[in-house]
């Protein structure tokens, strides 16, 4: 009776719990083993997929194995990649270190331009200054030439004609013009025919004050070396000191640079009859170009004493 119940309990079991009965175990073993593996770090991910690989059918549904080297392989790439970032890096400080230079450049250029701009004022400055004291020096001269005019127009005509008579006509012609025309017609009418004519043959082509000074100068400087070759005298020598020493500097060095083109020993002359002052004012007045310097430096050289 005991051996057929356990046959009929043997009979009962079914297919499918015969295979759990037997599978069960294994299952369980597998994943213990998995387990353990995987506390000590053994590679049971790969170890899987490449058992997977070798069965024909699942290799085409499971990915490929990590390579052992894929560690190495992601720190490759990852210095490569600091590689690049580094030559972009040094690539950025050259780029700017090369914008720097050019600001500094550009800064240094911009400096140099307001120095520039400095300069140009300054000399405008000095130049308009310049301009501002020849003025009040022509201005001067003119002063003294009417007042000059004005004296001889307060003289009887009788008195003061052949005073203008006694200058040279250049001289004549300046102190006429100055005059007002009432007072210059009595004067030229107490004059002598031949003198009254020349002086208003020359008044009719009055030009400019100023030239007419550098004539009426230049005319004195010739009579008083005509004079000289006569009889030379201290007090001819005295009568040029004083009329250039009357003058502006600069009308004085024109007349003697004019005078040089004639005779180079009339200019030395003139030079040697003014003071020292006076002198250093027409010598520095005849520096305005390199010409004139030159000239300038010969008659200074022929004045002073040999050592």
């Amino acid at each position: 009776m005991a051996v057929n119940d356990a046959d009929v309990e043997k009979s009962s079991y079914s297919g499918f719990e015969r295979f759990l009965f037997f599978v069960t175990p294994i299952i369980f073993t597998v994943v213990l083993l998995i387990v353990l593996l995987a506390l000590f770090n053994y590679p049971v991910r790969n170890s899987l997929l490449e058992m997977a690989q070798s069965i024909p059918i699942v290799k085409n549904w499971v990915p490929e194995p990590t390579s052992s080297n894929g560690s190495t392989k992601g720190n490759d790439g990852s210095a490569k990649k600091n590689a690049n970032q580094e030559k972009k890096i040094n690539e950025l400080n050259d780029l700017l270190a090369s914008k720097d230079a050019e600001l500094k450049k550009a800064t240094a250029m911009i400096e140099q331009k307001d120095a520039e701009i400095s300069t140009l004022k300054q000399n405008v400055q000095q130049s308009e200054q310049k301009l501002v004291d020849k003025g009040q020096t022509d201005e001067q001269y003119q002063a003294q030439i009417t007042s000059l005019a004005n004296m001889y127009a307060q003289m009887q005509p009788s008195k003061s004609a052949p005073i203008i008579e006694n200058l040279t006509l250049e001289e004549q012609v300046l102190v006429l013009n100055a005059m007002k025309p009432s007072d210059r017609v009595k004067i030229l009418e107490k004059m002598t025919p031949k003198v009254a004519a020349d002086a208003t043959i020359r008044l009719k082509d009055v030009q400019s004050s100023e030239n007419l000074a550098i004539a009426a100068l230049q005319s004195r400087i010739a009579k008083v070396d005509a004079n000289a070759k006569k009889d030379s005298t201290s007090l001819d020598n005295q009568q040029l000191s004083q009329t250039f020493m009357t003058m502006t500097p600069k009308n004085a060095a024109k007349i003697v640079l004019d005078t040089t083109k004639i005779s180079e020993d009339k200019a030395l002359r003139i030079l040697r009859s003014v003071d020292d002052a006076t002198r250093s004012q027409i010598l520095a007045a005849m520096q305005d170009t390199d010409a004139n310097a030159k000239v300038a430096a010969k008659l200074l050289s022929k004045i002073m004493p040999a050592k």
